[in-house]
């Protein structure tokens, strides 16, 4: 269970109160729920996403379904009793049974199966997570999360937090590089790749010196930051430190849950250490399993500490718009517009104003 931090009172109006007008929903897009393997086969989870309950569950097969939670026959609560049979889900009042599709295949009666369905949620699983589809209008799916590498990688360690935000606020932070001395410590920012969007994909790095430990100035290390971002629920980190030759990847998952509040999963994974060139000749008698163990739980504590950090900011702050920026600011403009096709109704308030 997510660490539930106090909800502190609103010092002012949030974004989605702002713009309740134009945004009267969370934005569309992909949203992570799960690990992979907090979800095995034939097991069930209810989640919550954008005020709403989705199931999740996994066939005898492997497949990821997500659906609507109560049975079309009767109104049943699958997360109450309902049951994985197979490649089906089953209803725990009267044992209907639903395949991927979300169609009714079975039933216990002597009696033509109905044609009743389901709704299923577009739910897709990639290196490790299970992201499930949230369409503000309703709409399909508009852009897909690729995948990536993940042999010789470590195993995701996570941890989530719950709080008062918006998936926005907490991604904007990432163009934010103004905050990156003032919150973080960061020293001696530099831009290596430009801000740059192409539809839903937003991407730009950074290389800077940075505290080895949150909170200290010293010691500090160089490090490079390409930060890939595909709507307003996925943030990936790839993280280069060419001076000790590691490389890791550090998440940030916002979902908005409920009105006003969001989820944080907090992910860290970094390159086995089996392949780090310093260790190659030194391998034997080495414990290199416990090595990555050990490293991969010093590096998601110090990524930690480095999110938490900006967690008094964003469960106090207002939503200023326009900004008052100054020129030494990040690219805060580009990143708002940039955000705007994540939410249907203000494309379609831009379009009438535009006529």
């Amino acid at each position: 269970m997510p660490a539930k931090l106090p909800l502190a009172s609103a010092p002012g109006p949030t974004l989605q109160e702002i713009y309740a007008d134009i945004y009267p929903h969370a934005p569309s897009g992909w949203y992570v729920r799960l690990l992979s393997r907090e979800l095995p086969k034939g097991a069930l989870r209810q989640v919550e996403l954008a005020g709403r309950e989705v199931i999740l569950f996994r066939t005898e097969s492997g497949q990821v379904v997500a659906t609507d939670p109560h049975c079309p026959h009767m109104g049943a609560h699958f997360a109450h009793g309902g049951t994985v049979v197979g490649e089906t889900l089953q209803c725990p009042f009267h044992g209907f049974r639903f395949d991927a599709s979300g169609r009714c295949v079975h039933t216990p009666y002597d009696a033509p199966v109905p044609r009743c369905k389901v709704p299923t949620v577009p739910v897709r699983e990639l290196h490790g997570l299970i992201l499930v589809w949230y369409g503000a209008a309703g709409e399909a799916p508009s852009f897909e999360v690729p995948d990536v590498e993940t042999e010789g990688w470590s195993p995701m360690q996570v941890r989530r937090y719950r709080f008062r935000g918006h998936p926005q606020e907490t991604n904007e932070n990432s163009v934010d590089s103004g905050h990156f001395g003032i919150v973080h410590g960061y020293r001696n920012v530099e831009v290596l790749r430009a801000l740059q969007a192409e539809g839903a994909y937003l991407s730009v790095q950074y290389a800077m010196d940075r505290p080895l430990f949150p909170g200290l100035l010293e010691p500090s290390t160089y490090a490079e930051f390409f930060i890939h971002i595909h709507g307003l629920g996925y943030s990936r980190v790839e993280v280069s430190v060419p001076k000790l030759g590691l490389r890791s990847r550090h998440l940030v998952f916002a979902t908005p849950v409920a009105p006003g509040e969001i989820e944080i999963l907090v992910g860290f994974t970094m390159r086995s250490l089996r392949g780090h060139v310093g260790l190659a000749g030194k391998r034997r008698g080495l414990p290199l399993e416990a090595l990555d163990r050990a490293a991969v739980a010093l590096g998601l504590d110090i990524f930690r500490r480095d999110v938490e950090q900006d967690f008094d900011i964003w469960k106090h702050k207002r939503y200023v718009h326009p900004p008052q920026l100054s020129q030494a600011d990040g690219p805060i403009s580009f990143f708002r517009r940039y955000c705007r096709q994540f939410y249907p109704q203000a494309r379609a308030v831009s379009a009438e104003a535009a006529e």
